[in-house]
């Protein structure tokens, strides 16, 4: 804890960085077959190089940045977040703050937790993301990831939190209850 932060203030800040996770965690599972059903409206990036078969588009809203792709054709879906954390948790979002369990760790400070079996993401890969100055999330499934190569591809982040990446995971309800 900081100088003027008592044990209840850190704890309302987890709980609120937990109820950002769970609500785009939320989102997901209600979107995940239609994302397209999200981004009425929005305009569509549908002809990127490195992605050709995949379209997509972001957004920010009061939570952080959100970001929807999916194939031009078939099923699949991609979500990613970033999440605005304000005020700033100081722990890291690891597989564990959802109650997965990691399977790589591309880079210090990123998991990719091991494929969802059963429930409502099932079949969903998971990347938690602590580097950056936003908590980032990435979930995907397979559908999706057979079309777009760079799926799985960790974002660039300016200046990793060192504070993040050397601290404390950060507890949250397991995203399947």
């Amino acid at each position: 804890m900081n100088g003027g932060e008592t044990p209840s203030t850190a704890k309302n800040v987890d709980t609120d960085v937990c109820a950002l996770v769970a609500e785009r965690i939320h989102l997901v599972i209600r979107t995940r077959r239609a994302p397209r059903d999200l981004v009425t409206g929005k305009a569509l990036s549908c002809d990127e190089p490195t992605r050709p078969a995949v379209c997509g588009t972001a957004w920010a809203d009061e939570i952080g940045l959100l970001g929807i792709a999916f194939p031009q054709s078939g099923q699949g879906a991609f979500f990613f977040f970033d999440l605005n954390n304000e005020p700033v948790s100081k722990k890291r979002l690891t597989c564990n703050t959802i109650g997965l369990t990691a399977n790589a760790w591309p880079e210090p400070g990123v998991e990719r937790c091991a494929t969802v079996k059963q429930g409502p993401l099932a079949e969903m890969t998971v990347i938690v993301d602590s580097r950056c100055d936003g908590l980032r999330m990435t979930v995907f499934d397979k559908a999706y990831s057979l079309k777009d190569p760079t799926a799985e591809r960790v974002t660039d982040c300016d200046k990793p939190s060192a504070e993040r990446l050397a601290g404390p995971e950060l507890l949250c309800k397991r995203m399947n209850e």
